[in-house]
């Protein structure tokens, strides 16, 4: 296995994709049972991958941060199975997070800000959360909306750009949450060391 494999996600052609470091570069590359790994391509610099996800496309899609030389901008990847690649950059600062495909056949993701919405050809849509310092996870929940945590609060987001927000009560630092067909979540509270279930009110 090439050295440091991070962020990985099932692909367009079932195989799980994944990204790597080798000698200075970001490789991408995917892996089967029957062929092992497979590079996909080679990029010559190097990036943080936050999150992958397969894209409405049939692309993978990622968050890019950490940037660490100066052909690089926080900002959305997006790689084919053919190795093309392509990266919209985000404003300075934007801290892209974790990213999600959503029903509206675009991507959604956490920032710095709040959440943003990305679409196949590059258009950008900025959904500030108020008074918020760590936007954690999002997810599409069971009624097809965008769900995600900030600090101690959960969140819900339409795709038509309606924000609502709930305190979790006795919350920390909330980070990954799982959405439950009744409507309810497990939320994963870093801070407090637990695990919490949670039912936002109707």
């Amino acid at each position: 296995m090439p050295g440091f494999p991070d962020a990985l996600t099932l692909g367009p052609d079932d195989t799980v994709w994944y990204e790597h470091s080798a000698a200075g570069d970001k490789v991408f590359s995917r892996v089967d049972l029957k062929q092992g790994p497979t590079q996909i391509t080679r990029l010559d610099t190097q990036f943080s991958v936050v999150a992958m996800t397969e894209g409405p496309d049939g692309a993978v899609w990622f968050t890019q941060s950490e940037e660490y030389d100066a052909k690089q901008r926080e900002g959305i990847g997006r790689l084919t199975s053919d190795g093309k690649y392509r990266k919209w950059p985000l404003p300075a600062n934007s801290s892209p997070g974790a990213l999600v495909a959503g029903p509206d056949r675009a991507l959604w993701f956490t920032d710095s800000a709040g959440i943003s919405r990305i679409d196949t050809d590059g258009d950008l849509t900025r959904y500030p959360v108020r008074n918020a310092t760590y936007l954690g996870d999002i997810v599409v929940g069971t009624d097809t909306s965008l769900w995600f945590t900030a600090d101690h609060r959960i969140g819900r987001l339409t795709t038509e750009g309606r924000m609502t927000l709930w305190p979790v009560p006795d919350a920390e630092d909330l980070g990954a949450l799982v959405p439950l067909e009744d409507g309810s979540f497990w939320l994963a509270d870093r801070k407090a060391d637990v695990l919490r279930r949670f039912t936002p009110p109707q």
